[in-house]
């Protein structure tokens, strides 16, 4: 594997292992986020992960060109 250039920017790296919708009797939802690492994940990163995930989506999903 190649090594990381010296002046690549370090992102976090977090490893989802598991995730699932819950929802409360009072109707309220919630998105449980399991993960490898210890500690939780704040508001902030949620935001990061929403932002990149749209934008993954919107790559997988531009026409490929084949007819």
């Amino acid at each position: 594997m190649a090594k990381p250039k010296a002046n690549a920017p370090k992102f976090p790296t977090v490893t989802m292992v598991d995730s699932r919708t819950l929802t409360r009797a009072d109707g309220t939802t919630s998105l449980r986020l399991d993960t490898k690492e210890f500690g939780s994940i704040d508001l902030k990163a949620i935001e990061i992960l929403r932002r990149e995930l749209a934008t993954a989506e919107a790559f997988l999903r531009q026409p490929t060109g084949k007819a």
